[in-house]
């Protein structure tokens, strides 16, 4: 934590003057939305000396008021032929409009499309995108995060879905100064809100451990079955199995984390080797290093288990549905589909691939001769 007396680091003030800059943009009459706040959580906040990145939620409840006439030709004009650059065919359109609100507003609506290309406009990876692309928080994104990094926010209609515990607001337009805000976040002592941090780190921290170990029990047990199990559907053959399987935990429990339906409830089975750590009785500054050590630490858990789930479903793909994927050798098998299914996950493959490796050789080692 940062006292009344210590100076703040060359990289607390770089992203600062950022944040500054992003707040500023924030307050501007001329975006797609309208912003009521802006929250701030995270180490930056914290008072961390070495803050990778500042991660904040953008509260905006309305729209600009010219943005459904925008959105419609957007919609009804430019996405139904093909043009090189939506920006200058906007301000074509909009300046020979006919409502003489629409035609004094078309410089307003061709910056809200600069820079994006056709393609990128009308595309949609997956549903979420599909219905939200034609939305004023996703232009607005855009125009705030345009050239600063390490700036990591989402825009949001209501503050309450944010699932971090302890929040800060840094920006409202009765209370524009994000310097003294800021600065007044770091100055307290703000012990209680490290406690309710830690302990929210630490829930997350168990439930991820007994879940990685359930899905890695799962995973040897799956490498080298070849039982046929019976059953018209996959999930009925995996049901089946879980309750022939003894793998050390409740079957119950095992069936919701491989169906992907288990949740942080207080009555998980305990991890092995489970010990409670005793935040309460650690001074301000060890509890700020045990916050963020718990943060580092649920990333790598979070990482491992996306990793572990597609390679459990992967198995129990290859043990149910394919069967003659069991003629393959395993890695060759794995490699391959683990490939796809992260792909098509929209996971960040390269990231990924020193757990992909580590736990692929793991499944290896329990492979039948």
């Amino acid at each position: 934590m940062i006292d009344k007396s210590s100076h703040i680091s060359k990289r607390q003030s770089v992203l600062l003057g950022r944040l500054v800059m992003f707040c500023e943009r924030c307050g501007s009459i001329d975006l797609p939305v309208r912003v009521s706040q802006v929250i701030g959580y995270g180490s930056f906040f914290r008072g961390k000396e070495s803050p990778n990145d500042i991660d904040a939620l953008v509260v905006a409840p309305d729209d600009h008021p010219l943005f459904d006439k925008f959105i419609a030709i957007v919609r009804d004009q430019i996405e139904k032929r093909y043009v090189a650059n939506p920006a200058e065919k906007m301000e074509q359109l909009a300046a020979s409009h006919v409502d003489p609100e629409v035609a004094s507003s078309s410089d307003l609506f061709s910056g809200w499309l600069s820079g994006i290309s056709y393609d990128s406009l009308f595309e949609a990876r997956n549903i979420i995108q599909e219905i939200t692309r034609f939305e004023a928080p996703r232009f607005a994104e855009r125009i705030l995060g345009q050239d600063l990094p390490r700036i990591r926010f989402h825009v949001e209609r209501r503050d309450d879905s944010m699932t971090a515990k302890v929040t800060h607001v840094i920006w409202t337009p009765k209370r524009p100064d994000v310097r003294a805000n800021v600065e007044r976040i770091w100055k307290s002592d703000n012990r209680e809100d490290l406690l309710t941090e830690a302990n929210w780190f630490e829930q997350q921290h168990r439930y991820y451990l007994v879940v990685n170990e359930v899905l890695i029990r799962a995973i040897r047990r799956l490498a080298q079955d070849r039982t046929l199990v019976p059953g018209r559907w996959t999930d009925e053959k995996v049901q089946k199995w879980i309750r022939k399987t003894e793998i050390g935990f409740p079957q119950e429990f095992v069936a919701s984390v491989l169906d992907g339906t288990s949740s942080m409830s207080k009555d998980i089975p305990t991890p092995p080797g489970y010990v409670e750590p005793r935040f309460d009785v650690m001074n301000t500054s060890s509890l700020a290093a045990a916050v963020e050590e718990k943060r580092r630490g649920l990333r790598c858990l979070m990482d491992r288990k996306r990793v572990l789930s597609v390679i459990t479903n992967c198995l129990i793909h290859r043990l149910f549905v394919d069967r003659k994927a069991l003629r393959r050798p395993l890695e060759g098998f794995l490699r391959e589909a683990i490939e796809e299914r992260m792909y098509r996950r929209e996971l960040k493959l390269k990231r990924m691939r020193s757990v992909i490796d580590e736990e692929v050789a793991l499944a290896l080692l329990v492979e039948p001769s």
